[in-house]
């Protein structure tokens, strides 16, 4: 029977015996520990590929001695994204320079130089809205501004 102050007596079902994680001095020392050998209960601590920061739990998947062969996919991936992080100008102003030729002697189309349909139309919109006839801050209907325009 054993005595835990607060929870009172509890019968003891098993027991084992393991040896002592901190030896006197005296002992003969190890230069190295196998992993089986490590007895360490030492929770947030960062020993054992988990580290813990104020905001975050990190668990570290790969050694500095875990090395693998790169495959051609990943370095054909590093590649493209050292490509992406060297580049100095946007995506859209990329796209803005590029060019395409319809014919091998016919002029250079850019992107920039394109409008859509819908881009037109909406725009086209936006001036029937403006002459819907509402009045202004001014006080004079757009309709006047059309005739004396004329």
């Amino acid at each position: 029977m054993v005595h835990i102050a607060g929870l009172g007596d509890a019968r003891i079902d098993e027991l084992s015996a393991i040896s002592d994680p901190c030896p006197l001095p005296g002992t003969e020392k190890k230069r190295t520990l196998l992993e089986k050998e490590r007895l360490l209960y030492a929770p947030m601590s960062g020993v054992g590929g988990i580290v813990y920061d104020k905001d975050a739990v990190y668990i570290e998947l790969q050694g500095s001695h875990s090395h693998k062969d790169k495959t051609a996919e990943a370095t054909e991936q590093e590649e493209l994204v050292g490509k992406l992080i060297g580049k100095k100008q946007t995506v859209d102003e990329q796209i803005d320079e590029q060019e395409f030729r319809l014919f091998s002697d016919g002029v250079a189309i850019k992107s920039k130089d394109f409008v859509q349909e819908d881009e037109m139309a909406s725009g086209n919109e936006d001036d029937e809205d403006d002459n819907s006839g509402e009045e202004d801050d001014s006080g004079v209907d757009d309709d006047d501004d059309d005739a004396e325009e004329e």
